[in-house]
């Protein structure tokens, strides 16, 4: 019999701490038309708080939604302007100038992008037009080193830090370690008016890709991306590919420079600043050792937070047995990481992760349909709240309420840091009594525990409405909600090793 009871405990205790809890998703929303239209994955903070969003796109007019946002066909950028809760989309623009838009005071806008070049494919572009589109100036360099953008930033200084990928030399990039077949990286420093102020080549004689770029106390900068060198500015690299971050002054030295991962392949894919002024990592990886921890198999997203001297603070992996690729990463105004890329467990669905600001797993979802589909952007919203876009194929499973217009569509979607079906530990549920439920003047918590525990009411967009305390020995507390708002809450109950959440009606 005692066999028997811990077989049983120890079922139910694999069935609760194995179960995902998914975040909320309170809203989706769709954008296309027939073509190819795509929530691309940088997204530019504004002066006021809002951000404005980057769509690729190729849909023509006239066959979808997308006439909403631009009445223009052919390839082009579709900037959509938000204000920080995502509630108001204040204006949108069309252009063919440039990937990256940075809106001046005055309503000209300064645009960073890829133009082909004269002598080897490619150079990178920055201009600044009117807000009606006539140009004022226009700058390319890297013209004879085939430079490719991957990221631009604003720097606190009014200027711009550009960061792409080069195979040969020129009069801006002067340098260049490897074979004309193995990139390095490149980081440009303009000003306001789009001259060059520095240029630096980082990397060694393997292969080195360019992921993001984050700013970092000082007016320098965090390049990160993968390396595949180990030798030059790439030394300690554990294994055949590793990821690589390192922080530049606000001249372009490199004070540090750090190659985590394990001893198979490891590439950063997107980044964020910490809580700390250093940066977190999203990283696809394939290791199981070395810097490397928890790993699922097949690759997984790698959370890793770097400190600002180089140290390495949590990492922590996430996914399934399969392959999961994160492509964006955010800190969400409660200091939480979000992260957002796709797994081929169904296909490709797009997978959402949320984690605690240690690195500790939260929810995970995978909105998906019977196509392919994939997150490609994430950003944090003022109300406490993500915005997670992508692309999907069909309108069936978690885009059933979206219309497919043309090969893939944009979408756009709200994440809640709350779950959905909410799966409560056994043992807490059986602590407290709720009621009553539906309430209309007041609820009431119970227990019977002698123990301290925290209470929090949040409303459904995550609004925090009322915070207290349970103390130890008073077994109840009465909450006044005569001046809530009718609606559906989310009450939560911490402490004492108690987790316990639950929906309530204010009638």
């Amino acid at each position: 019999m005692r066999t028997f009871l811990f077989s049983l405990f120890f079922f139910l205790f694999a069935v609760y701490a194995n179960a995902q809890l998914q975040p909320a998703m309170p809203g989706i929303s769709g954008i296309g038309g027939i073509g190819t239209d795509q929530v691309n994955s940088n997204v530019t903070p504004t002066q006021d708080g809002g951000f404005i969003l980057s769509i690729g796109a190729t849909a023509a007019s006239g066959t979808g939604n997308i006439d909403s946002y631009c009445v223009l066909s052919g390839s082009r950028a579709v900037f959509a302007k938000y204000n920080s809760d995502y509630s108001v989309r204040e204006w949108s623009k069309c252009s063919t100038s440039g990937s990256y838009i940075f809106p001046q005071s005055n309503g000209d806008f300064v645009f960073g992008g890829t133009t082909s070049a004269a002598s080897a494919g490619w150079a990178f572009k920055i201009l600044r037009e009117t807000a009606s589109g006539g140009a004022l100036w226009y700058k390319k360099y890297g013209d004879g080193a085939s430079a490719i953008l991957r990221a631009m930033i604003a720097s606190d200084d009014g200027g711009y830090i550009m960061l792409g990928e080069v195979n040969y030399t020129d009069t801006d990039v002067i340098s260049h370690h490897g074979s004309s077949a193995e990139a390095d990286l490149w980081i440009l420093k303009v000003d306001a008016n789009g001259n060059k102020v520095w240029s630096k080549v980082v990397g060694g004689t393997g292969h080195e890709s360019a992921a993001a770029l984050v700013s970092a106390p000082g007016n320098g900068c965090y390049v990160v991306g993968g390396t595949g060198s180990n030798d030059y500015d790439c030394t300690g690299n554990p294994g055949g590919g590793s990821a690589y971050v390192a922080r530049l002054d606000d001249t372009g030295g490199i004070l540090w420079h750090k190659c985590p991962g394990g001893s198979a392949h490891d590439a950063a894919a997107a980044a964020c600043r910490s809580n700390k002024g250093g940066v977190v990592i999203a990283v696809n990886t394939s290791s199981s050792d070395n810097d490397v921890h928890n790993f699922h198999g097949g690759s997984d997203y790698w959370a890793v937070e770097i400190d600002s001297s180089g140290n390495i603070v949590w990492d922590n992996c996430y996914g399934t047995a399969n392959y999961e690729v994160p492509q964006a990463i955010c800190k969400a105004s409660d200091g939480s990481i979000w992260m957002n890329g796709y797994t081929n467990d169904n296909f490709d669905d797009a997978y959402v992760v949320h984690a605690d600001s240690a690195g500790n797993m939260l929810s995970v979802a995978a909105p998906g349909s019977n196509g392919q589909d994939r997150g490609q952007m994430i950003y944090p919203l003022s109300n406490g709240m993500v915005l997670v876009g992508g692309y999907y194929s069909a309108s069936n499973g978690a885009f059933s309420s979206l219309t497919n217009y043309g090969y893939i569509d944009a979408f756009l979607a709200v994440f809640a840091p709350w779950t959905t079906s909410v799966q409560h530990n056994f043992a807490s549920k059986k602590l407290f009594k709720i009621y009553p439920n539906p309430a209309r003047q007041t609820l009431t918590v119970e227990t019977q525990q002698r123990a301290t525990y925290i209470i929090t009411i949040n409303d459904v967009v995550g609004k925090k409405v009322y915070s207290g305390t349970l103390r130890n020995g008073t077994h109840a507390i009465d909450i006044d909600i005569s001046n809530f708002e009718k609606g559906v809450y989310n009450i939560s109950i911490s402490g004492d090793e108690a987790n316990y959440i639950e929906k309530v009606v204010f009638e």
